[in-house]
């Protein structure tokens, strides 16, 4: 049976690296190799029964096959010194680990019930590492009640590491922590394998230096966080890594949870002046996943449901591979510098803002977002908080698109750089807003296009053209009357053949469109809900059918700031000109105090509330 144990343990190490292999591969793509990252022993889970100390554990009593090394202080059994423990049996009380600072400390949880009334179920006090295994087929849990206090320090978790903590094995780990944190280490902490059941009053899984999820099955709830890495002071730390698994995590009750403001709340946070006092209390950070500098998707399978942002970096966020689905009630992804997607699929269906970074890069991977406020944004400090008094100015960031299938649905502006946007490649399609308060597309520097296919259907009263195009061309189709969501745009070449075609969700006034196909001199035709609304000739570079501008000049009506250049003059923001769709710039009422800006009448929306960033 022992031979057995150890066969089986192997054949599950060796099955974990050749499925990190894949991961490992994307290093090439300037991504961590991830086996760098680990050693043999995190991810053995093989034991030698004559060799370890088997600890049966009685309510507050035990028997062990040595107790030279075992203290029992009251409820507290103190394992101490370099041995291999495996513990069976309930306990009522805490389990503490305490070895050298040199010692690398292997703990077997082979079907133990540790409860603890005061302090972590699991305590490591001194060590290397502790290493801990899940037995094959059996079931371990840990619960906390209170918080322990030592030196000043409050230690509350169900399970804490001091030193690196790593936890593998096929078995299964149920934590219920009453007190704070469900797993945490104060140093790097690596989840190799094992199925995984958290229900914690802080953060569900917690490294202070970083945290590497290798493979597993993860259903962790949490009313703070789902899993955190929080070291910000030390440049290499502070990370989270997820190369696999199947993680599941709700946190704060989930996106159902956040509040909702109206509009005019929603439009106030946007503006330095008045944040203050529309700006609900702060609250408890409640992060899918979170982390303070790096924070990397490789693969898995992982779904996200979270009153905060589902994914977050104070650096930057990567996502590479996987399967990630996110319900947020505030951002989808948020990266503080970069926000990069260059493989795997990421499904927002709920959001604030889709995706939020000051650079952000999309080169492969379908990505799909349904977003309350904008849908892809780029800004120079974090949230956007420019307001009307910033918004002209073009900031320090940027959205690029060389690659991918992007889908958006947005009731905010669609695609928003406060800088640039350039689009090289890929497939974006966006369902822009309705009210003529925001756009489908919208800068405030360049939007440059040399290839890729873009369309865009919103409400004409904010509408941007694209500023440059070059291998292509580009058109923008104001439209007679409104078509409601659910009206097909076809574009059709020379023969009547279709080229593009898109559905979008809702309603919109005009269309944007470039795509490699849509040449100058060619002959197309724009078919909205089955009606024409364009047949013509494209000339080279940027076409519209704006009456100010001129069809084949290339006005770009909403492009604040700048007056002209492209054959009709655009919509300054301190114009009086009326808009295509006959909205009166002058008629909008922003809060008491708030600065006058142009726009079309914005009504309530409802937004899930945005979160202060932690």
């Amino acid at each position: 049976m022992k031979m057995m144990r150890k066969l089986i343990a192997a054949a599950l190490a060796l099955t974990m690296l050749a499925a990190l292999a894949p991961a490992a591969s994307l290093a090439s793509d300037n991504l961590i190799d991830v086996t760098s990252l680990y050693r043999s022993r995190d991810i053995d889970a093989s034991w030698n029964d004559e060799e370890a100390v088997s600890v049966t554990l009685t309510g507050q009593d035990y028997t062990a096959s040595d107790t030279a090394d075992i203290l029992l202080e009251g409820s507290t059994l103190t394992l101490r010194g370099l041995h291999t423990w495996v513990l069976s049996g309930e306990w009522n009380g805490s389990v503490v680990i305490e070895a050298s600072e040199s010692d690398k400390i292997h703990l077997v949880l082979n079907g133990v019930c540790i409860a603890s009334p005061s302090g972590p179920a699991i305590y490591e006090t001194v060590a290397d590492k502790l290493i801990v295994t899940l037995a094959e087929d059996t079931v371990n849990t840990l619960t906390d009640a209170t918080a322990l206090t030592v030196e000043n320090d409050e230690i509350a978790a169900a399970i804490y590491a001091e030193d690196d903590l790593s936890i593998n094995g096929s078995g299964t780990l149920i934590v219920n922590a009453a007190a704070g944190h469900g797993i945490a280490s104060h140093a790097d902490l690596i989840l190799a394998s094992g199925t995984y059941q958290v229900s914690a009053a802080k953060d569900a899984v917690r490294g202070r230096n970083s945290v590497l999820v290798l493979d597993g099955s993860y259903d962790l709830n949490a009313e703070g966080d789902g899993i955190a890495a929080t070291r910000e002071e030390k440049e290499d730390k502070g990370w989270v890594l997820i190369a696999g698994g199947t993680l599941n995590i709700t946190t704060g009750g989930g996106a159902d949870s956040a509040e909702t403001v109206s509009q005019q709340a929603a439009w106030g946070r946007r503006n330095n002046d008045w944040t203050a006092a529309i700006e609900t209390e702060d609250k408890a950070s409640s992060k899918g996943i979170k982390a303070e500098t790096d924070l990397t998707i490789m693969g898995g399978t992982i779904t996200l449901n979270s009153l905060d942002d589902g994914l977050h970096s104070d650096g930057n966020v990567v996502i590479a591979g996987g399967e990630t689905s996110i319900a947020s009630g505030d951002d989808g992804v948020h990266a503080d510098t970069n926000l990069t997607i260059s493989d795997g699929t990421l499904t927002v269906s709920r959001s604030s803002e889709g995706l939020e970074g000051r650079y952000i890069q999309l080169s492969g991977g379908t990505v799909s977002i349904v977003a309350a406020d904008d849908g892809i944004n780029a800004t120079e400090g974090g949230n956007d908080t420019t307001g009307w008094g910033g918004m002209f100015a073009a900031q320090d960031c940027s959205i690029s698109i060389s690659g991918g299938l992007i889908t958006v649905n947005a009731s905010g502006d669609g695609i928003d750089s406060n800088g640039s946007i350039s689009i090289s490649g890929g497939e974006t399609y966006v369902s822009g807003p309705t009210n003529s308060g925001n756009a489908a597309l919208d800068y405030n520097g360049s939007c440059q296009v040399t290839g890729g296919l873009l369309l865009a259907a919103g409400s004409s009263g904010m509408a941007q053209n694209v500023s440059s195009v070059t291998n292509q061309a580009s058109l923008m189709v104001y439209l007679s009357s409104t078509q409601q969501g659910g009206s097909t745009i076809t574009v059709r070449g020379e023969a009547g053949n279709a080229i593009i075609s898109y559905t979008p969700d809702k309603a919109y006034q005009t269309v944007l469109i470039t795509a490699p196909e849509m040449k100058s001199g060619m002959n197309i035709t724009v078919e909205c809900g089955g009606s024409e609304a364009f047949s013509g000739t494209l000339s080279e570079g940027i076409n519209s059918n704006n009456a100010a501008g001129g069809f084949g000049a290339g006005s770009n009506w909403g492009s604040f700031g700048e007056g002209g250049g492209r054959g009709g003059r655009g919509w300054r923001h301190d114009a009086t000109q009326t808009p295509p769709d006959g909205t009166d710039p002058e008629r909008m009422t922003p809060p008491e105090g708030a600065p006058q800006m142009p726009g079309g009448p914005q009504g309530e929306r409802t937004f899930p509330e945005r979160q202060p960033d932690r």
